[in-house]
């Protein structure tokens, strides 16, 4: 096809053969990124029924973290539990100015406790 295109926009004078390739080139580009997409699209919709078919259900975010903490709390003795990450910004002799945190927002579903089993609601 580059030379069926450079034979075609050679005599042109509008766009020179080297011209006409890049464009050429700029197309296939496209649409493999364009067949690279669905592809990665059908894989991930194969999995999430699959995922789906074994245990019944859709598993979301939600049940993940519930999942990870229910294991953490069997594998860890409370004195090394994993804790929430909290550091204080100071200054050299100083009162902490401020705190690094990092949070949880749960929207919808969760089972309404902390990382440490105690009630929210």
């Amino acid at each position: 096809e580059m030379k069926a295109a450079a034979s075609l926009f050679s005599s042109q004078p509008f766009m020179a053969a080297t011209e006409a390739t890049i464009v050429l080139l700029a197309k296939h580009a496209s649409s493999i990124t364009t067949y690279w997409g669905e592809s990665i699209n059908h894989i991930e919709d194969m999995l999430c029924t699959q995922l789906y078919n074994a245990i019944g259900k859709n598993v979301t975010s939600n049940d993940l973290n519930d999942f990870v903490r229910y294991h953490n709390q069997k594998l860890f003795a409370d004195s090394y539990a994993p804790e929430p990450f909290c550091y204080a910004i100071r200054r050299d002799g100083c009162f902490p100015d401020g705190a690094i945190s990092i949070e949880e927002k749960t929207i919808g579903g969760g089972n309404g406790r902390d990382n440490k089993g105690n009630d929210n609601k």
